[in-house]
Formats: structure tokens, sequence, C-alpha cells
């Protein structure tokens, strides 16, 4: 239970800094100012998830070379039998 509280905190007081930024500027609220948000707060999760993702994918295409270049080996050492 408390593990959810501490993942949904940052949530709710970004939203609610938002909220506050948008009334203290006269801006109308609507699905305009919900559009604006959402972006600014999407915007910050992938800045801080986006390098840790490259970071994944060139694990995996390592991975892959690897797996490629033995297999590749392995099919010039041994021919197939059937």
């Amino acid at each position: 239970m408390f593990l959810n509280v501490v993942l949904v905190t940052p949530e709710i007081v970004v939203g609610i800094s938002l909220l506050n930024r948008f009334v203290l500027i006269g801006f109308p609220q609507g699905i305009l100012t919900i559009t604006i948000a959402h972006v600014a707060f999407c915007l910050s999760f992938v800045m801080m998830i986006e390098p840790s993702i490259n970071a994944i994918n060139t694990i995996i295409l390592m991975g892959t070379a690897v797996l490629i270049y033995a297999a590749d080996r392995l099919s010039r050492d041994k021919p197939l039998e059937n």
C-alpha cells in the first residue's frame, strides 16, 4: 500500500502545481489546459526513461549479434544433418 502512495505522489504534485500555474496566469480551463498539462507531465517521464530504453536496446542488439555470429560459426563448422 505504501509503495503505491510513493509512486502516485509525484503525479498529484505535478497536477496540482500545473493547475495552480494555469489559474495564476488566468488561462481558461478546458481541453487545452488538460492537453498542455498531459504533455508536460508525460514529457518529464519520457526524458527520464528514454536513456535506459536506449541502453536496453543496445544490450539486446549486442546479444543478437553474438547469437547470429555463433549460429553462423556453427553452420560453417558442421553442416546440419537430417
